[in-house]
């Protein structure tokens, strides 16, 4: 370990976790809500007390184990877009970027930072932060022959540079849905609508929000929009005339 390699006395991380503890305010807190085996709901908001899907019934916890533990029978796990934009704003850089995003209408459109909806919007009261959500099934496990997809939910940050937000970097992950196995144990396309219900209710509690900017060394009214829902990304390659798979 680089603690014990290194001159002593120092203050470096001794373990793994002491090191995750010293990073802890850094990083992206993984937050995880009890959810219907079915994915008929997440249990937040008005569902928060049900004991019971309101829809399929199946029951929200498992039976009580040895010790007398109470276990959600089905957990999702996700980062919340609140926390993803704090960070982005502590870096004094990528808050300007995202403060400055905008102002620079072309005739010839490259991008849809050039687009007069796209600088209109810009132009308003506040911090315009703008996003498009994509999401498609994947096949972690293509070359086993095995089909268990997964949908990954994840926004683009159209204030960024073209060059930039389509980085893998640059992407904020909101969540991974897995996919559902039938009679046969196939992996099936699950249903999305209680997870796009969750990141609409947090997209709402966006539409205004103050968050510290280390380039504006002060609190700024950041205000989110979804201005583009993609299901599709192969479409994406192909429409952008980006190197990878293509598809009509």
């Amino acid at each position: 370990q680089t603690h014990a390699i290194l001159p002593q006395p120092n203050n470096l991380p001794t373990s793994y976790s002491a090191l995750c503890t010293v990073l802890k305010s850094e990083m992206i807190q993984v937050q995880q809500a009890h959810m219907c085996p079915k994915n008929c709901v997440i249990y937040v908001g008005e569902h928060s007390q049900d004991e019971a899907c309101p829809k399929c019934n199946c029951p929200r916890y498992k039976p009580l184990d040895s010790l007398g533990r109470r276990a959600a029978t089905k957990y999702f796990s996700y980062c919340s877009l609140k926390d993803s934009l704090d960070l982005l704003f502590k870096c004094s850089n990528i808050a300007q970027i995202i403060q400055e995003a905008g102002g620079c209408s072309r005739l010839l459109l490259s991008d849809i930072q050039d687009t007069g909806t796209f600088n209109d919007i810009a132009k308003e009261e506040g911090v315009q932060v703008m996003l498009g959500l994509n999401t498609d099934g994947v096949n972690p496990f293509h070359g086993q022959n095995k089909q268990r997809s997964f949908w990954p939910l994840m926004f683009t940050n159209f204030n960024l540079p073209k060059n930039l937000r389509t980085k893998a970097d640059a992407f904020l992950l909101y969540g991974i849905v897995p996919s559902q196995l039938d009679r046969q144990g196939h992996g099936v396309a699950p249903d999305l609508t209680a997870y796009q219900q969750h990141m609409i209710d947090e997209l709402i509690q966006l539409c205004s929000v103050e968050i510290y900017s280390e380039y504006s060394q002060a609190h700024v009214t950041v205000k989110v929009k979804l201005l583009r829902y993609m299901m599709d990304f192969q479409g994406y390659t192909k429409y952008f005339k980006m190197s990878g798979s293509t598809a009509y």
